[in-house]
């Protein structure tokens, strides 16, 4: 598995790092109160996508590694299918959206629409290219799609800082990027009906939980621009898609290679247990120390990515948002795993439902006397239940969940990694800001991986062996 991870990673950071800097250069050219609404019109978007789309995305994953040679084109051919008509589908939805929340025009709903049929395409293509194991070409495609949402962005919005414009940067990046990916299956071809049966039975819950989740985790921007106001949204927003975004891609790093290697052993529960139990290793291996990374370094991010116009946010809606983010993530990347793994994923909708009711609840009490921080203690105490009831849910459905691998040396890794960075703070308080982040984070990396070294943690001194052995026989 290890061999998998480091075949996606390097590009899956590069292109998380890309999303720091689109974040950076959207709220230096857009004020708080543009961004409120850009993000406004996003959660519309989003919540097409999560709905709509994604589910089909989550049915390739799940069944094209483990289908015959012969049902692999027919299988990809439907799943394509379903793409189209969901997209089309979605049309109907955004407008209905934006008439309610009378945010509806046409330009916005061109753009919108525009957008969600931009990245939907390129999602399904890149993980067409990850479950055939086209390395070269998806490495190539998310490459591109990261340096284009960089460089169009800037450049657009420099020569225009406007929201359409923001929009139509991102829609630029992701159609030249399907141009690059193409399609090589066909979409004439058909499933038997019990495989198709099967197939939608999975994906179905999906649908419905991707509803509830985009509504627990997108509503709050909506709830604050309704509840409280427009710039406050913006602020929130922009501190919001920050942290959920990079998180998000932290733990993508590691679900997007080696997820498909779990469904391959689905059917022996001893080697899923010790994949898994792996797998759960690595994630909190790398999501553990970013998150609290991110929070020690909270002022500084602010102020590198998102300008002087944010200063005035209450870091703790940062520290309780970057948590959120966490549980959020390893509900979805890791416990969510016992539905699939055992086909319950009809229960899925029921804890994401929960998790809704319990954050809607909590907004609404909270948001009119706190404002965006208590958009962020409604998200993290939600997020947070959502992930105990995954937990609890899916071992009385009857899966193991296994105690994620060298979670003990992660722990210990990521306290040095703090009391380092706590101590080189006090050394570079007098440098810039851009210098003075980069500085703190080649710290905390140093000694964290340091620390991880000495601990042994994953064999990581018999791999660095094998490696060197490898190098001296070449």
């Amino acid at each position: 598995m290890i061999n998998k991870l480091f075949k996606y990673a390097p590009v899956q950071l590069f292109s998380a790092l890309s999303l720091f800097v689109l974040i950076s250069i959207q709220t230096r050219f857009l004020t708080p109160k543009e961004y409120g609404l850009l993000a406004i019109l996003l959660v519309f978007s989003e919540g097409a996508r999560s709905v709509l789309i994604q589910w089909v995305n989550s049915c390739l994953i799940r069944f094209y590694s483990t289908s015959d040679a012969d049902v692999k084109p027919s299988f990809q051919s439907q799943t394509t299918r379903w793409l189209i008509y969901n997209l089309l589908i979605s049309s109907v939805v955004i407008a209905g959206c934006m008439q309610v929340f009378s945010n509806f025009s046409w330009v916005n709903f061109s753009a919108i629409y525009a957008l969600l049929i931009s990245k939907s395409i390129y999602m399904y293509l890149i993980e067409c290219a990850r479950v055939e194991e086209r390395v070269s070409l998806y490495r190539r495609t998310v490459f591109l799609q990261a340096m284009l949402v960089m460089i169009t962005s800037f450049v657009i919005l420099n020569w225009h800082a406007h929201i359409l414009s923001a929009i139509f940067a991102l829609v630029l990046s992701y159609f030249i990027s399907i141009i690059i990916a193409g399609y090589s299956g066909k979409i004439t071809l058909k499933l038997d009906k019990p495989m198709r049966k099967e197939v939608l039975n999975y994906g179905i819950p999906f649908m419905v939980s991707g509803l509830l989740g985009i509504l627990a985790s997108r509503s709050d921007r909506v709830l604050v621009a309704t509840l409280a106001n427009l710039e406050q949204a913006g602020l929130y927003a922009a501190i919001a898609n920050l942290l959920l975004g990079i998180m998000a891609l932290v733990f993508m790093i590691v679900a997007l290679p080696l997820f498909p290697e779990l469904t391959k052993v689905v059917d022996d529960k001893e080697k899923l247990y010790q994949q898994h139990r792996y797998y759960g290793g690595v994630l909190c291996a790398l999501s553990l120390p970013a998150t609290i990374g991110i929070c020690l370094l909270a002022s500084s991010f602010v102020e590198v990515f998102l300008g002087k116009s944010y200063h005035v946010m209450d870091l703790k809606i940062f520290y309780l948002l970057a948590f959120s983010a966490w549980f959020l993530n390893i509900r979805g990347h890791f416990l969510d795993h016992g539905f699939q793994f055992i086909l319950k994923t009809k229960w899925m909708p029921l804890l994401t439902f929960c998790t809704l009711v319990t954050q809607m609840v909590l907004s609404f009490i909270l948001i009119p006397q706190y404002g965006a921080l208590g958009a962020a203690g409604s998200l993290a105490i939600a997020f947070f239940i959502g992930a105990i009831c995954s937990l609890c849910m899916g071992t009385f459905l009857g899966y193991r969940y296994p105690l994620p691998q060298c979670l003990l040396q992660t722990v210990i890794a990521s306290s040095i990694m703090s009391l380092s960075i706590f101590c080189a703070k006090y050394y570079v308080a007098e440098f810039i800001p851009v210098v003075k982040l980069l500085l703190l984070v080649a710290v905390g990396c140093l000694s964290y991986t340091g620390a991880h070294i000495v601990l042994n943690s994953f064999s990581v001194r018999g791999h660095f062996n094998d490696w060197r052995r490898k190098r001296a026989k070449c």
